[in-house]
């Protein structure tokens, strides 16, 4: 069970939910030749970033693989970087806050009551449901 009361645990599960639900990957076009990672890009060629990647780069994090909500220092990229930052970002903080908020002032805990049915694609991440029963 989490406790949503839980100032530390709060911040944290705010920061897993914008981490593990913001979009998977989005396609992109190279728009001159350039090299990524010591290979060579043409103009014209497809990519696609996949944004949890850089959560598993054991150039950064000593146990990339380890689910740890705590993990410092932890620059990760959901919402994307620079000129591509998502522009609903604020909205979806701003979402988060209020449903995680709505929750703290009402339940004083969370139980998953049965295994969740995640959403199977390349662009989302998420469940389609997960069944929680709610300790108020």
């Amino acid at each position: 069970m989490l406790a949503v009361t839980d100032g530390p645990r709060y911040t944290d599960l705010r920061r897993l939910l914008l981490q593990a639900f913001a979009p998977r990957a989005l396609a992109g076009v190279v728009d001159r030749v350039r090299e990524l990672i010591g290979r060579l890009l043409d103009e014209g060629d497809l990519v696609t970033p996949w944004f949890s990647s850089p959560n598993f780069d054991e150039t950064v994090f000593a146990e990339p693989d380890r689910f740890d909500l705590a993990r410092t220092p932890n620059k990760h990229l959901p919402l994307g970087y620079g000129r591509h930052f998502c522009l609903g970002a604020s909205l979806g903080r701003v979402e988060i806050n209020s449903m995680l908020e709505g929750l703290r002032d009402r339940v004083r805990g969370i139980n998953l009551t049965a295994a969740g049915k995640p959403i199977y694609s390349n662009f989302l991440s998420g469940m389609s449901s997960l069944p929680v029963a709610l300790k108020r």
